[in-house]
């Protein structure tokens, strides 16, 4: 934080260079340092890994929230409450997205923003949305059933 007196320089005074101030705040500072989407037969969990950088604790009410397509104005498609953290903390929180392929249709950008209503007074709050990339139809839909795997193979034989 910076505090400046007279910065437009409009009383004579005999020292100019003594008008300013700093303060180096000691914040809490949320940041995501792992996130990963698992799709499953049934929807998508988003698993995310919160860190405290802050030499403070966060205190609660924090939040993680996920949308799509825009960090700012898309459809909230998960939250979930991040724990109080101490000092260099780490927390694993996850969003659960059921019937996937119905809520979300497609694939789609998504967007996890810790801390989205400024609840913890942050050091660096620019470093409080990530990227993950959300498909329903990811990893389970083109798998061949056992049965399929059996006829394809007495078709090659």
């Amino acid at each position: 934080m910076t505090v400046e007196v007279d910065p437009d320089g409009l009383l004579d005074e005999s020292n100019e260079s003594n008008n300013a101030s700093s303060l180096t705040t000691l914040q809490p500072d949320l940041t995501v340092t792992d996130i990963q989407a698992v799709t499953d037969a049934t929807g998508i969990t988003v698993i995310v890994t919160v860190r405290n950088e802050g030499p403070t604790p966060t205190g609660t009410g924090a939040s993680a929230v996920l949308r799509i397509d825009d960090p700012n104005t898309g459809r909230e498609v998960g939250m979930v409450a991040i724990p109080a953290l101490a000092p260099l903390a780490t927390a694993d929180v996850s969003i659960r997205i059921d019937d996937a392929r119905t809520t979300l249709g497609t694939a789609h950008r998504a967007f996890l923003t810790i801390d989205d209503t400024d609840v913890v007074a942050e050091e660096d709050e620019a470093n409080n949305v990530e990227l993950v990339m959300l498909n329903p139809y990811l990893s389970w839909q083109n798998r061949p059933t056992s049965m399929e795997t059996v006829s394809s193979r007495q078709a090659t034989s």
